[in-house]
């Protein structure tokens, strides 16, 4: 009880210990170089993955192969209800304080990191292939930051990054100006990204002792 005492105190003041990591790092074949900044932010979003494992258990695997499932036939269907669902439960299955709201002019998911960082999406799932974005869409997905900045709880100079999902690949002409702080992530190379992490994070459930294991937190961090 006394060394799990000074340990909590080492992880708090640390936020993580940084020649753990390194270690850890240093034996991932795929490992890359990544600064303080996003140690300490991948570090956050370990700390919320050890409850949201926790929550879901760790003895059994059903509880957790169900919600992996939900997640991933939700992001498969072009329904926008069930892929925005979908969406916002994997953000939170990664460690994102994750969200979404059904009021008007609100985004769909947001991914926050800390009161630093968001990101906020707008869901496209149910465009068709050849489909082009149109303005309406363009300027709901421009204005999230400024939704965001009022109503979440982000420092003033949060950065909030606005993300179009949708298999569009054109814009109406109308649509370009309010497209300039506007990332595009296609909604296939989501969907490829979302099992890519999802595997990743069946195979650190595999390994996970239980919450405050540094040695286990510097692992994923790493990863």
């Amino acid at each position: 009880m006394v060394a799990k005492g000074y340990f909590n105190a080492a992880l708090s003041a640390t936020g993580t210990i940084r020649w753990l990591v390194e270690l850890a790092r240093n034996h991932l074949a795929d490992a890359t170089e990544i600064s303080d900044d996003e140690d300490s932010q991948a570090g956050i979003l370990v700390e919320r993955l050890e409850t949201v494992l926790d929550k879901l258990g760790t003895l059994h695997d059903q509880r957790y192969s169900n919600e992996e499932k939900s997640i991933i036939d939700g992001l498969a269907a072009n329904d926008s209800s069930q892929f925005e669902e979908a969406h916002k439960r994997l953000g939170t299955l990664l460690g994102f304080d994750s969200g979404n709201s059904d009021a008007s002019g609100a985004p769909d998911p947001w991914w926050i990191v800390d009161d630093t960082t968001c990101l906020i999406f707008e869901d496209h799932s149910d465009a068709e292939k050849n489909a082009r974005i149109h303005v309406t869409k363009a300027r709901q997905a421009s204005s999230h930051p400024n939704w965001a900045r009022e109503r979440l709880t982000l420092s003033e100079g949060a950065n909030i990054i606005s993300i179009l999902i949708s298999p569009a690949r054109t814009a109406d002409p109308e649509a370009i100006p309010h497209l300039k702080n506007v990332y595009l992530w296609p909604i296939d190379a989501f969907r490829k990204w979302a099992l890519n992490a999802l595997s990743l994070i069946r195979e650190l459930r595999r390994s996970y002792p239980g919450s405050g294991d540094l040695i286990w937190r510097a692992t994923a961090i790493a990863k």
